[in-house]
């Protein structure tokens, strides 16, 4: 899942990927959601 954490001076963006043994796919940006390519992001937390 990811959400998106609202700071007083940023913007945090959270993805975790717990899918068992599964790997992530190669291109991660579609575990970002829509509208994450808008320049609004900050930082990414990745776990």
């Amino acid at each position: 899942s990811s959400s998106p954490l609202f700071l007083p001076s940023g913007r945090v963006h959270i993805v975790t990927w717990n899918v068992g043994s599964a790997v992530p796919p190669d291109d991660i940006t579609s575990l970002f959601g829509p509208n994450v390519s808008d320049g609004n992001i900050d930082m990414f937390i990745i776990g």
